[in-house]
């Protein structure tokens, strides 16, 4: 855990420095820093269930990091299930 919190404070002093050097980068940056919003929450996530063996909540739980909400009318088909 204490590897994936470096790296996402690595990232985040990253950002400041790209954005403060090219500041026509904002918006490829505000993708990343979205990115970086769902690491925190599944370091929070696997820490609860880890270290403080706390069960997660069902409208809490991150099923897919990729999910895209435009394309949530898509049928989601688990490998070997028709």
């Amino acid at each position: 855990m204490n590897q994936a919190n470096s790296l996402v404070a690595k990232v985040e002093e990253s950002l400041k420095i790209i954005e403060t050097a090219e500041p026509g980068l904002i918006e490829k940056i505000s993708v990343i820093e979205e990115y970086i919003t769902h690491a925190k929450r599944q370091i929070n996530q696997i820490e609860q269930r880890l270290r403080a063996d706390k069960a997660i909540a069902h409208e809490d739980k991150v099923f897919s990091l990729f999910m895209n909400p435009t394309l949530s009318g898509l049928a989601r088909v688990k490998p070997g299930f028709r």
